[in-house]
């Protein structure tokens, strides 16, 4: 149709019947009634060429109702095979005992198939804890695990050690950590010892103030 030369009745058609109709609808009319073929683009360059509107915006009027309104929740019949009937686990789904890696290096283990709800994910619980608390029973408030040689993922229970919080601050300020499972041992004892020494002297000092 390059080149082609609109008669006065293809324009006549067109511009009666373009208002209100898609580009489809418009090449399929125009099509059935003429012997040159017209194309959707053709269409378009038509409509600009000569300030026309389809009227067709693409959006849904006001007072429009969508075919779907009032079947909520209904599917196609057959499609209820595809669900998970309750209490089912997806194919997927990791068995007791299975272990993932944290974004911070520490070891997860599966301990229940579902969480207790969808806010709170206890059915994983750190590997290191678990072991240890398998054996010493559970962590006593105020106390945290630390691994003797700095890593993570070495979960044996003799590379665990249980330290309090202070002495776990204590730690940290004198570097008393070390990849050193010995060093570390010993960096422990050093700052459960100046834990001690601050706690007897702070008991010193008030006992004093008291006598005064």
């Amino acid at each position: 149709m390059v080149g082609h030369r609109y008669t006065d009745e293809e324009h006549e058609f067109l511009r009666s019947y373009i208002p209100g109709h898609t580009y489809k609808e418009i090449v399929e009319a125009y099509n059935q009634r003429f012997k040159e073929p017209i194309t959707a683009s053709r269409v378009k360059g038509y409509i600009g060429n000569h300030k026309l509107n389809t009227g067709k915006t693409g959006r849904f009027e006001k007072g429009h109702v969508p075919f779907n309104k009032g079947i909520k929740g209904m599917c196609a019949e057959g499609c209820e095979k595809t669900w998970f009937k309750k209490g089912n686990l997806p194919h997927n789904t990791k068995p007791i005992g299975y272990e993932r890696i944290t974004k911070d290096g520490y070891i997860e283990v599966k301990v229940k198939m579902r969480p207790s709800n969808h806010d709170c994910n206890d059915n994983f619980v750190a590997k290191h804890r678990l072991v240890w608390e398998q054996v010493n029973g559970p962590i006593p408030k105020g106390y945290k695990l630390i691994f003797l040689d700095g890593n993570k993922q070495n979960c044996v229970l003799e590379n665990l050690a249980l330290v309090s919080e202070a002495e776990l601050l204590q730690m940290t300020r004198n570097g008393l950590r070390s990849d050193s499972s010995e060093l570390t041992e010993t960096g422990v004892l050093i700052a459960r010892a100046g834990v001690a020494m601050y706690k007897a002297r702070k008991k010193s000092h008030q006992r004093k103030r008291g006598k005064l």
